[in-house]
């Protein structure tokens, strides 16, 4: 049976891929320049996270598969998800330099005018991004329930922060405690081995305790015949603490000295021992300890977190 050609007409036509979104071409080719730069400035922080520790696999790992999702989303042929990801890396950039800066002013108490344009120069490319990739959002945001999706991107994007969040969580509490931690550690041991040297100068050489930090030091080489062999160690220089304590500097701690009276006799050679002595080891700014220390002839010592010199009203160190 012959068909009506009007009513073959007039059927529907079929339905037709709606074409993707949109998005305002200048302001995506921003995005992707800003977005290269961007990575490559926070690549190295991400790295530093991983060479700081094991556990800077977490953020590295996440940061990384945030960018290379983003990148290759840039250039398809529907670049939201890119332009959602982008706002991702943008904040993770920002998330990973705020505590690297804080970190190295200590806390911005020690901020000059050198660190405030190095962190004003990586900041402004994350910002400029984030800026870039609003706008870009927005254009795809004027077609029809285009703000629902905008906020739904937004919202899937930021999602993707988690990983690099919870790895700065967990890293860079470390990366401020481990530092200080060793060198506290480091100026208590320097402390209990100066302690030891001085009571087994005392019952070797009969001076009472040594009156500086160089009586218990390595002696100088010989310079006789042009010879470089270590002197014998006398009362002068008894080798019972290496050169960078001797020194007073070791581990960024500043160790002080402080002889007491003369010793009753004092052996031919020999310099004037002492009956008693203190001493103290304070950090060479706050960077490198929290603590200072004190010690004298009671081997007892004592600390404070007060930025001062520690003195024997102090109370003990426990362990």
């Amino acid at each position: 049976m012959n068909q009506n050609p009007a009513s073959i007409s007039a059927e529907p036509p079929p339905p037709s891929a709606s074409p993707p979104p949109s998005v305002n071409r200048r302001w995506l080719w921003a995005v992707r320049v800003l977005a290269l730069v961007n990575i490559l400035i926070a690549l190295p922080y991400a790295l530093g996270w991983l060479m700081a520790s094991f556990i800077g696999l977490i953020p590295i790992a996440g940061f990384l598969w945030v960018a290379a999702s983003s990148q290759r989303a840039l250039y398809a042929q529907n670049p939201r998800k890119g332009l959602v990801l982008m706002l991702a890396v943008g904040v993770a950039t920002l998330v990973m330099l705020l505590p690297i800066a804080l970190i190295a002013s200590n806390g911005f108490a020690s901020w000059d005018w050198t660190g405030a344009v190095w962190v004003a120069g990586c900041t402004v490319v994350p910002i400029a991004l984030l800026a870039s990739a609003i706008v870009a959002l927005r254009t795809v945001g004027a077609e029809p329930k285009g703000e629902r999706f905008l906020g739904a991107a937004l919202l899937h994007g930021f999602a993707y922060l988690g990983i690099p969040l919870l790895g700065a969580a967990i890293v860079i509490p470390s990366l401020v405690r481990s530092p200080i931690a060793a060198n506290q550690a480091s100026a208590v041991g320097s402390l209990r081995t100066i302690n030891t040297a001085m009571i087994t100068y005392q019952s070797t050489y009969e001076n009472g305790f040594a009156p500086s930090l160089e009586a218990l030091g390595p002696p100088s080489p010989s310079a006789s015949s042009g010879s470089t062999t270590p002197a014998t160690p006398s009362c002068r220089a008894a080798d019972f603490i290496d050169a960078p304590l001797t020194s007073g500097r070791k581990s960024g701690y500043v160790f002080q000295l402080t002889p007491g009276p003369p010793a009753e006799k004092t052996p031919p050679g020999c310099p004037v021992g002492v009956q008693s002595y203190t001493l103290t080891a304070r950090p060479a700014s706050s960077k490198v300890g929290r603590q200072s220390y004190f010690t004298d002839q009671t081997g007892v010592i004592r600390f404070t977190e007060e930025d001062r010199l520690a003195t024997v009203k102090d109370p003990p160190l426990s362990g």
